[in-house]
């Protein structure tokens, strides 16, 4: 189980504020697909939702359980995309 951590905001260079949401604050991420999302590069809430099919199919260290990481991934998709 996670720990929920604080949002962080950020400016973007337009003078906009944006909030970020690591992907540490995900509780219903099992620790096998944040590890494969963590060895990756992917640190926040933003590049999950915003991955496409292929990039999922192409991440790296998923052995074999390509399958549940991606069909997992796309549930936090469908989830966080909507709020």
């Amino acid at each position: 189980m996670f720990i929920n951590y604080p949002l962080e905001s950020k400016v973007s260079s337009d003078g906009k504020e944006e909030i970020i949401m690591e992907i540490e604050s995900i509780q219903e991420m099992t620790i096998m697909t944040y590890n494969c999302l963590k060895r990756n590069g992917i640190n926040s809430l933003k590049q999950v939702i915003s991955m496409s099919e292929e990039s999922m199919s192409n991440l790296k260290y998923m052995s074999h359980w390509k399958k549940r990481i991606i069909n997992e991934i796309k549930e936090i998709q469908k989830q966080y995309s909507m709020k």
